[in-house]
C-alpha cells in the first residue's frame, strides 16, 4: 500500500469519543491510593512522563485502549497489580 492509496479519516467522525484510543487524554483514579492520574496516549517517540504522555505500547496504555469511562482496569506493575478506574476520556 502506498501513501497515495491511504484514506484520510477525520478523528471527529471516526472515533467513539467515549472510548480510549491513541491520542486520548484519560483521567484515572488509583483504586488503592485514591489519587488521580492524568495520562495521554502517544507514540513511542513522544513519551514525556512529566507531562503524562505515555506510549501506546506501555502496559497501562494497552489496558486502556478500547475502554470507556467508569471501566476498571488492572495493570501488572513490577511488584503488584495496580487497579485504576477511568474517570474521564477526552480528545
Amino acid at each position: 500500500m502506498a501513501i497515495e492509496d491511504a484514506d484520510i479519516i477525520h478523528p471527529s467522525s471516526a472515533l467513539d469519543k467515549k472510548r480510549v484510543y491513541f491520542g486520548a487524554m484519560v483521567k484515572l483514579l488509583d483504586d488503592q491510593t485514591k489519587s488521580s492520574l492524568d495520562v495521554r496516549i502517544v507514540g513511542a517517540h513522544e513519551i514525556n512522563h512529566k507531562d503524562g504522555n505515555i506510549s501506546w505500547l506501555s502496559p497501562l496504555a494497552k489496558s486502556l485502549i478500547g475502554r470507556s469511562s467508569k471501566d476498571i482496569i488492572e495493570v501488572q506493575a513490577p511488584d503488584s497489580i495496580k487497579v485504576y478506574i477511568i474517570l474521564e476520556v477526552n480528545y
